[in-house]
């Protein structure tokens, strides 16, 4: 794994292990989504955000 630097440079190559998701490997259907969605604790916080930068646009 690698990342970016405070100066935008790449740091250097890291060995990591990454867990696999304990959720779906798949798509989601629409109802699905939706309910995720809804029960989101940071739905209201991004719908706020997005009216507010929309506010700014205009």
């Amino acid at each position: 794994m690698t990342a970016l630097g405070e100066t935008g440079a790449p740091t250097p190559v890291a060995a990591t292990r990454l867990r696999a998701p304990e959720s779906l490997m798949g798509p989601v259907d629409g109802a699905e989504l939706d309910r995720a969605v809804r029960e989101s604790a940071s739905t209201g916080v991004m719908h706020r955000l997005w009216i507010a930068s929309r506010r700014t646009r205009s």
